[in-house]
């Protein structure tokens, strides 16, 4: 079977508008940018504390210039990109469009934040308790992403949760 087959006979592709895909990837921008700035600005602001200035940029007035702070809408954007991808593409295979998203929600943490946690950990001397709120809280967030996206993006006629 083509590609083409295959996503004509499994996928959701050709039954969801573009103005939906488009919301689904406004609002799923929106909320990775709320919940990164609530987990790494607010619930983790204190373990991130003694690490200001070392294995994180400083903050304030004095710190050194944090230009590259512009990457953190990229990177949400690129999530975005791909998770909606995933909604596109992957084929739905079951009628309830909760277990969809959150399986496609599953998939895109282990494609993204659930590796990229990791190799911090591997890498910096981050606590071990640090490292497991990081994950918990990217995989939370994955999945409510995915949830938004799944709500938006689910075929016409698909009401079961």
């Amino acid at each position: 079977m083509t590609v083409a087959a295959h996503l004509d006979a499994g996928s959701t592709a050709t039954a969801i508008s573009k103005w939906r895909v488009f919301g689904a990837g406004a609002a799923v921008f929106i909320l990775a940018n709320v919940g990164a700035v609530i987990v790494h600005g607010l619930l983790l602001a204190s373990d991130y504390a003694p690490f200001y200035g070392t294995l994180l940029r400083g903050v304030g007035s004095d710190a050194n210039p944090s230009w590259q702070f512009v990457f953190l809408p990229v990177v949400h954007l690129s999530f975005t990109i791909g998770l909606i991808w995933l909604f596109r593409v992957a084929p739905a295979n079951d009628d309830r469009w909760t277990a969809r998203a959150l399986k496609l929600g599953v998939m895109a943490y282990l494609i993204g934040p659930g590796p990229l946690f990791l190799l911090w950990y591997a890498q910096q001397p981050w606590p071990g308790a640090l490292a497991v709120k990081q994950l918990g809280y990217e995989f939370a967030i994955a999945l409510a992403l995915a949830i938004t996206a799944g709500a938006i993006l689910r075929p016409n006629g698909a009401a079961k949760a």
